[in-house]
């Protein structure tokens, strides 16, 4: 049976040493370390024409991106998988990475839902993760509750820190309902305008309080 899409992330997301700051730079710069860049919360992707799912995240690691990693907006630890560790990166701040030839190449920064039927089930969880982690970083930049001071992430970008009135904000899970309404030998399936040619989807919504 093939696995769900979104659901069969390999990694062991290894969170108990989230808050170890020198664990955490140890592997940063492990050779074995693969990062997956991200620009507007869209993964650079090595696209196959076929839609065989023969298209690849592409994968980086520490010496290849050295001079941008401390500048990059965010860095997100996922996990590891066979003793290699997967950071996601999002350099969004740094405008002339699109035409930066030596990082980009042939690759495409590519919408996640779009790429996904080109994928393998473990990319596509993977980066189910990855781009949930980056968006939530970019969603809470400044303190709710007291002056709207900037938060300073930690545990490698799994909690977000006011230094004013000390609250620590974590990520959320929106509860949504994904379903499939059927008439007879028909079910009624919906699309969008990122989706590609003859790509459908079983409708779902988030569901409200109470």
């Amino acid at each position: 049976m093939n696995k769900t899409v979104f659901t069969n992330n390999p990694l062991n997301r290894t969170a108990h040493l989230r808050n170890d700051v020198g664990w955490i730079k140890s592997i940063k710069q492990d050779p074995n370390t693969n990062y997956i860049i991200f620009y507007n919360e869209k993964p650079l992707i090595n696209p196959s024409s076929d839609h065989l799912k023969n298209s690849e995240i592409k994968l980086f690691n520490f010496s290849q991106l050295n001079e941008l990693i401390d500048n990059a907006k965010y860095l997100v630890f996922l996990g590891q998988n066979e003793e290699k560790s997967f950071f996601a990166i999002d350099l969004s701040n740094i405008n002339q990475i699109k035409e930066n030839k030596n990082i980009i190449g042939e690759s495409k920064f590519i919408d996640v839902r779009s790429i996904a039927p080109n994928l393998n089930s473990e990319s596509t969880g993977i980066l189910a993760q990855a781009k949930s982690m980056i968006s939530w970083n970019n969603t809470y930049t400044y303190c709710s509750k007291c002056s709207g001071i900037k938060l300073e992430t930690k545990d490698a970008g799994y909690k977000k820190f006011c230094s004013s009135c000390k609250t620590e904000f974590f990520p959320r899970v929106d509860p949504v309902v994904i379903m499939l309404p059927t008439y007879k030998d028909k079910c009624l399936l919906g699309r969008q305008k990122i989706f590609p040619p003859r790509m459908y989807s079983a409708l779902a919504g988030f569901l409200e309080p109470g």
